[in-house]
């Protein structure tokens, strides 16, 4: 990939160990459910094909998602312990969510993406910081098999599938609901 934000770079640095337990329901659904609308966008704009290269997310984004995860940390009784742990996750929530229309709006639907990389609720949730050549092509021929024009998808819907996988991958790891 060309670009990643600084929200992935972040995260792929810290890689933060797993949750000593699982987050209980409420803790981990609450980021989706209670973040404002558009929030999940804003945070992936800066890695969108378009952004310029030093794109960063914005202040107000960043500030808005911080006070998200630490709203729902004092709601749902998360320890300081497992705070950093809980940014974490409500991060990759956010950017799943927001890559997902992305991902659609070029031609792959995310739904059938995640089945054929075995990403999603219940599945393996490998890490795709880096898409070896037999995962691309793996990628390419099922979704070709599920009639996606594969030879029409730019580089750029490319850069996006990768970004959401990785995103995905990384939110179900870190304790989306549905793992």
């Amino acid at each position: 990939m060309r670009r990643v934000s600084l929200i992935l770079i972040a995260m792929a640095c810290v890689a933060a160990a797993p949750a000593a337990s699982r987050w209980t329901p409420k803790q981990a659904a609450c980021p989706l459910k209670q973040a404002p609308a558009g929030l999940s966008a804003e945070v992936v704009k800066p890695m969108l094909p378009g952004a310029a290269e030093d794109a960063e997310i914005s202040d107000q984004a960043a500030e808005q998602l911080a006070n998200l995860a630490l709203t729902c940390a004092k709601q749902t009784k998360v320890g300081k312990a497992r705070l950093d742990a809980y940014i974490e996750m409500a991060t990759w929530q956010l950017t799943s969510a927001g890559l997902a229309p992305e991902v659609s709006a070029r031609g792959i639907d995310p739904a059938t993406l995640g089945a054929i990389m075995n990403v999603g609720a219940g599945r393996a949730n490998p890490s795709f910081e880096t898409l070896s050549d037999a995962d691309v092509t793996r990628m390419m021929v099922a979704l070709k098999a599920k009639g996606v024009n594969v030879d029409a998808l730019d580089t750029d819907a490319w850069h996006v599938a990768g970004a959401w996988l990785e995103a995905t991958s990384r939110a179900y790891r870190a304790g989306m609901p549905g793992k």
